[in-house]
Parts: C-alpha cells; sequence; structure tokens
C-alpha cells in the first residue's frame, strides 16, 4: 500500500520546479547537460524500498525519464532547420548538495567519469536527474535555438541555462515557462525584434508608468507640446536604461522596492502638480527628473533580458527603448482624442479634479505597500547605513544635482512670471 501511494504522488505536478542546464558547441556537436528534480518525472515507473530509490534496480527507469523529458522534448535549430533527436550518452541521479553543475566542467565530469551513486537510503523526490544530450551539427558555425519545453514539469517552472559561447564567454539565460525557441547567437534582426516587442510590451503592462503619461496629457493642452514631452521622458530614461549595462546602479536588495516606491511618490507628485497648476504650458522638467526614476525601473526587466541579446547588447538596448517610446505614442494616439472630447464638456474642470484625484489616490496606496518593503531594509541597518549606501551611488548624485536644476529654474520662472 505505502508503495503505491509513492507511485501516485509520483504522478503529482509539482508546484515548482527549477531546472539547471549548460550547452555549448564542440566541434560539429551541440552537447546540452540539463538537471531536473526527480520529483518531476511523473512517467518514469521508479522502483522504491519505501521512501528509498532503489538505485540497483533504477537504471532503466531513469532512461525512460531522461527520453520522455529530454530527448523528445528538448528541440534544437540549426540556422532554422530541425535537427535529428538527440543521442542520450549519459544518465545519472545527483544528491540536492552536489554542486558540479556550477561549471560546465563539472559537470561533464560528473556525466561521464564520476561513479553512480551506491547509497541505498536516498528519498527518491528529494534526488535529481541529471542527463547528458548530444545533437549532430550540419555545420560547427551554425547558429542554434533551443527549446526546452520544460513547462509541463511544474505549475511554474524556472530554468538557469548556462551557454559558452564560440568565443568562451558564458552567458546565464534565466528561462520560465514555456518559452519557445529561443536563439543563442541571435543576429541583429532577432535582437532588434524581439527587445523592440518587450518595450512595446513592458510599457504597455506597467500601469504606474501608463499613469505618469496619463498626468503629463492631462496637464499639457497641446498635442505637440505633449509629444516632445513624453519623447524627453523617453530620452531620461534611456539615460538610467543604459545603467543596465554599466552596473553602475546599487547592487543591494533595498534597491528595486526604493527605486518602485520612488515610481509611485513620482505619480504623486505629478497628479498633484497637474491638479494645482493644471495651465502650465511645459512640464518637460518634471517628465525629465521623474523619467529617470523611471528608467531605473525599466532596467531591471531589460537586464534580465540582455543575455538574450548575444552580442548586440547596445542595440537591444536601443530597439527596447524604440519600442517604450512606441507604446508611449500608441497610449497618447488612443487617449488624446479622448481627453480632448472631455475638455469641451461643460463640467470639464470637475472631471480633471476628479481624474487627477483617482491617480493620487492610486499611486499614493502603491507608495505605501511598497514603503513596507523598503522599510524592512530599513530595520536590518541604521540610518548612517542606509544613508551612505544611497549617497555612495552615483545614480542618487545624479538624481539630486537635476532636482536642484529644476527647482533652481523654476524658482527663476516664477520669478520672472509671478503667474505661471
Amino acid at each position: 500500500m505505502l508503495s503505491a501511494a509513492l507511485l501516485s504522488q509520483a504522478h503529482e505536478i509539482p508546484d515548482e520546479v527549477r531546472l539547471r542546464s549548460w550547452a555549448r558547441t564542440e566541434g560539429s556537436q551541440f552537447v546540452v547537460m540539463i538537471r531536473a528534480p526527480l520529483s518531476a518525472m511523473r512517467e518514469a515507473d521508479l522502483p522504491l524500498h519505501g521512501v528509498s530509490l532503489d538505485l540497483a534496480r533504477a537504471g532503466p527507469a531513469l532512461e525512460v525519464a531522461a527520453r520522455l523529458w529530454f530527448v523528445d522534448r528538448v528541440r534544437i535549430q540549426a540556422d532554422g532547420q530541425h535537427l535529428n533527436s538527440p543521442q542520450l550518452t549519459h544518465v545519472r541521479v545527483s544528491l540536492p548538495s552536489d554542486r558540479s553543475f556550477d561549471t560546465f566542467e563539472q559537470a561533464h565530469a560528473l556525466l561521464t567519469q564520476a561513479p553512480a551513486l551506491k547509497a541505498q537510503d536516498l528519498v527518491w523526490s528529494q534526488q535529481y536527474l541529471d542527463a547528458r544530450l548530444v545533437f549532430s551539427l550540419p555545420t560547427p558555425a551554425a547558429r542554434i535555438a533551443i527549446d526546452f519545453d520544460a513547462a509541463r514539469l511544474g505549475g511554474r517552472v524556472s530554468h538557469d541555462m548556462r551557454y559558452t559561447t564560440t568565443s568562451g564567454a558564458v552567458r546565464l539565460l534565466p528561462l520560465h515557462g514555456d518559452t519557445g525557441m529561443v536563439a543563442l547567437d541571435p543576429g541583429p534582426w532577432e535582437s532588434v525584434r524581439r527587445f523592440a516587442l518587450d518595450g512595446w510590451q513592458h510599457i504597455l503592462s506597467g500601469v504606474d508608468h501608463l499613469l505618469f503619461v496619463l498626468c503629463l496629457m492631462l496637464g499639457i493642452q497641446g498635442l505637440r507640446a505633449l509629444v516632445w514631452t513624453i519623447t524627453g521622458f523617453t530620452l531620461a530614461h534611456s539615460v538610467t536604461l543604459m545603467l543596465a549595462i554599466t552596473d553602475l546602479y546599487p547592487q543591494g536588495l533595498w534597491f528595486v522596492p526604493a527605486v518602485e516606491w520612488a515610481i509611485a511618490a513620482s505619480i504623486v507628485l505629478a497628479s498633484l502638480d497637474v491638479l494645482l497648476a493644471p495651465q502650465r504650458p511645459h512640464r518637460g522638467w518634471m517628465a525629465s527628473l521623474f523619467g529617470l526614476i523611471h528608467g531605473l525601473g525599466f532596467s531591471f526587466a531589460l537586464k534580465e533580458a540582455l543575455p538574450f541579446a548575444g552580442e548586440h547588447t547596445v542595440l537591444a538596448l536601443a530597439s527596447f527603448n524604440l519600442g517604450v517610446e512606441a507604446g508611449q505614442l500608441g497610449v497618447l494616439l488612443v487617449l488624446w482624442p479622448v481627453l480632448q472630447r472631455l475638455r469641451r464638456l461643460p463640467h470639464a474642470a470637475s472631471v480633471h479634479v476628479v481624474v487627477c484625484a483617482l491617480v493620487a489616490h492610486t499611486a499614493w496606496h502603491w507608495m505605501s505597500d511598497r514603503w513596507q518593503a523598503v522599510d524592512k531594509f530599513l530595520q536590518t541597518v541604521d540610518g548612517s547605513q542606509a544613508v551612505g549606501l544611497i549617497m555612495n551611488s552615483p545614480i542618487a548624485w545624479m538624481l539630486i544635482a537635476l532636482a536642484a536644476i529644476w527647482g533652481l529654474r523654476r524658482s527663476l520662472r516664477q520669478h520672472a512670471d509671478p503667474h505661471p
């Protein structure tokens, strides 16, 4: 009864599954080594002793699992042509504490040279299944794309894939769920297409960024002035986006929630500015200053995706920016006629107040929620340490300088024109 219960559990879909793999070209062969939790191998009829894996009889079952989940699922394209199924050269069980997949050489040595485990007290659901696959390439210089088709292994599948290029550089490609074919050495056009689409999707799915753009639309009456202001917003966040490839911003865990809080704060300030001074003709400095902060938010998503750009990092950065700009202008084209119609209503001023208040209210709640994450960091360090971490960042000094310039220009303008 216990054995039957264990086998039924083996067919349950795990909530979370994490894979690790290495891949590189070796002459006319493409070698893939992959590690997955044995608990995700649902179709494998594993021989058990109670809760332990019977290693002496497990060989055929492990090979079946590797063929079902790796050989039959991992697909390779070389120069756009699908390759035949790979050869399964090695399969083994590894302990959860094993660190061999930290490097390609260690993983290769484990699979090809290390002796098989002999222990008899290995809880089957806690071990890993390692496999080595070899594909035959038409030419050693073929451009490779790979699809692991791993989404069915669990409810949420994450995959840390490391690819060694022909120059010896190692790229970490974070894969999530069903990624489809991923180009390992993308050409220029592939990078442009991918990152322009990523920029477009990121701005359209980022409600906080869209609310800031809405504030700009509410606060500027002329279409031409609005286009230039939004373009200034894009150029400003392009500056901080470049930090995604330079690593100049702080690397502490506190920085991401702090930026997310600052983005919410920028929306509150922008909505209040538009509410209190709806007739101000220019808001370029506000858009540019806060664009730097929003660019930091964009950079977090871009940095994770940059390894997929291959050798075209700068081109990918430019394409991402163009995608963001296209998304913003698309939103403008859709909402601008609606806003113009609302402005002609008899109670347009009341509508303006209500919309600004709703935006400020929403962003204020975001500030409150995001501050909780920042506060957790502040509770772990004293005030001087926190200030030191922030002040040692070139980003902080750049924002302070620009804020000072913005405040000075605004003060001079108000003195020159007491009725802005």
